[in-house]
Parts: C-alpha cells; structure tokens; sequence
C-alpha cells in the first residue's frame, strides 16, 4: 500500500455546487466521457481527454440536486411493451426529492431530451437508486428505489414507471430496519428473477428477489454500527461490498444458493464512506471517504493496496473505467473538483 505525492492526471473544475455522482461513457462521438450532476441540478459532460466540460445542462431544481446519473448505452437501450424508446444513448438522473427523468443524450447538439420523468416518493431522500441494463432476461431498463415509503424498495420500468414489485422491510414481523438507505440490483443470470440488495438505517442487510416479493431470502442483521450508505455487488463472482457511516470498516459479503455471509472485513482508519464499487473485473474495490481519499482494495485477498490523497474535502464518489489497461478512475468531491487518475 502506498500513500504518496501523486497528482491526479487531470482536474474538472466547473460544478458550481458539489459533484455528488459520476459515470463513465465511451462515448462514439468524443471518446471516454465523463457525465457528472451535481447538488444544484446540473449534469456537466467532461471529456477525460482534454479535461474540459463539452456541455452542461440543468436537469434537476437547485434545491433538489442531482445524486444519481446511469448511462444505458445505445445497444442496450431498447423498446419494448409500448415503453418510451429511443435509438441513442439514454441517461437515468435522480434528485433528492424523488424525481426520476429518462433523458436521451443528443451528442451532436450537446443537449440532453427529457423522454420520461416520475417521482418515487414525496420525501426527500439520498437513496439512490440502482439501472438495471436490459438483457437476455429483460427488454425494458428496470431500476430499483425507493417507493411511497422510505422502507419501501419498488423494481420499476425505467421508461414508462410501471411498477414490477415491491418490498416493504415494515412487514417482517419484530423487526425494525428504519428506512431503507442503499440499493444495489441485477438480474439472476439462471432465473432472469431480479435481485435486490437493500442497506438500511439500523446497518442491515437484506437480500430480495421479485420470485418471493413479501419475505426476503436472506438477512444480515446490523452489520455495520450506522446507516449502510452504499452498496455495490459483483454478480459473476458472487460478491458484494458495503459502506456505511461508521468509521473502520467496509463489509466484503458472498452470497449463493447457501446464503449470504461476511467474508471479510476491510479496515478504514476513522473515515466513514459514501460510496463504495467494483471494478468492472472485480479485481479490486474503490471505497469514496469522508476524508477526501479513495482507498483501493485487493477484492480476493482484502488488502488496502492503494490510495489517492488530493482533495480537501469529503470524496462524494468514484467510479472505474470499462477499459483496465489502463484503467481510469475518477473522483467527486465536496471541495467542488473532480479528479481523474489512471492505472497502469
């Protein structure tokens, strides 16, 4: 593990509130992209070439802000039942305030059009939510979040709204998991079932499935001592890693057929974390902390392999590039810059 004066290969200066979530989209027309919302309501696109903003746009009201942006590729986004369709690019944003909108990203007149918009909830909450990207299993963009209760999970038609399923945590009997606080979704790659792991406020974690909607098939009670604030799974490997506000540890889990079990705990050193994910190989986890740094885990042998040390406040997120050679990771944080760095 190495902790040194390293800079990051580019700077993104130009939110003017907080970049609060990220994706990274190879994009046709400008090469790796990067599309960004931020705690006023805009999304900017970044070119993570020249490191200069291609445009920005405000797809959110500056009270609510932007704290979720997924970008549905072309070759997956696809029409199906009567759903709103496009033959492009599509991006998924979602504010504080349980707005959800379905833009189609217009490369050639920088612009984004608004194709579809609902609200999850009449609260506001900083829950966000998981795309699922269609597949052999399913034609439409399914999304799960949260529903007309903070407790409640919904699994919904990204594109129209429909409602597939839900999931209320009230329900189980002697139990109080609060509001729900992370989700993390896929598809099951036999059954086709969609799979949702939900983090909620006692630091629980419960696995549910749209085969068995009113019971969830497994639970892991209080895992972490605060809210679990971030989720993220590597389906292939049959493994998962949450975050949470505690400060020490992120929760490495495995899960199959025989359950779902802690297989390690990985050390922070008094930091709490906001976002945490994988890889695309699920070699390695990136962990957002509340320090300003983004710590680096070896997945397998649960090591602290790296970090990148650069802002001076809180990091809000991080996210990795498809490409691994070499592979680009970029930073949020709450001192109002983005940071890029690369791996060989």
């Amino acid at each position: 593990m190495r902790e040194d004066k390293r800079v990051p290969v580019g700077l993104l200066r130009g939110h003017e509130a907080d970049p609060q979530c990220g994706a990274l989209h190879d994009s046709q027309q400008h090469g790796l992209v990067l599309i960004s919302g931020d705690a006023g309501g805009t999304v900017c696109v970044w070119s993570c070439t020249s490191f200069r903003c291609l445009w920005s746009q405000r797809v959110h009201d500056v009270g609510a802000g932007v704290i979720q942006v997924v970008v549905v590729p072309k070759e997956t986004s696809r029409p199906d039942n009567g759903c709103n369709s496009t033959r492009g690019d599509v991006m998924v944003t979602q504010s504080r305030a349980g707005h959800v909108y379905v833009w189609r990203i217009v490369w050639e007149e920088k612009r984004f059009e608004c194709l579809e918009r609902f609200s999850e909830n009449s609260v506001f909450s900083f829950t966000k939510c998981s795309v699922l990207k269609p597949n052999t299993h399913s034609l439409h963009t399914l999304m799960a979040c949260i529903g007309v209760h903070e407790s409640i999970v919904v699994v919904r038609c990204a594109m129209c709204s429909h409602i597939e399923c839900s999931f209320d945590a009230r329900a189980l009997p002697g139990t109080n998991h609060g509001m729900c606080t992370a989700v993390a979704a896929h598809h099951d790659a036999l059954s086709g079932d969609v799979v949702v792991f939900a983090g909620y406020e006692d630091g629980s974690l419960l696995l549910w499935s749209t085969s068995s909607p009113k019971c969830p098939i497994y639970v892991l009670d209080k895992i972490h001592k605060s809210p679990i604030l971030s989720i993220s799974t590597m389906p292939c490997l049959h493994r998962g890693v949450t975050g949470s506000a505690e400060d020490s540890v992120l929760q490495l889990f495995t899960y199959g057929d025989e359950g779902i079990s802690i297989e390690k705990s990985l050390s922070i050193k008094d930091s709490g974390v906001d976002h945490v994910v994988f890889r695309r190989d699920g070699k390695y986890i990136a962990a957002a902390c509340w320090d300003g740094r983004v710590r680096i885990f070896h997945t397998s042998r649960g090591k602290l392999v790296d970090i990148f040390k650069y802002h001076s406040s809180g990091a809000t997120f991080v996210c990795f590039s498809d490409s691994t050679h070499p592979c680009i990771i970029c930073v949020g944080s709450r001192d109002g810059t983005i940071s890029i760095w690369s791996i060989p």
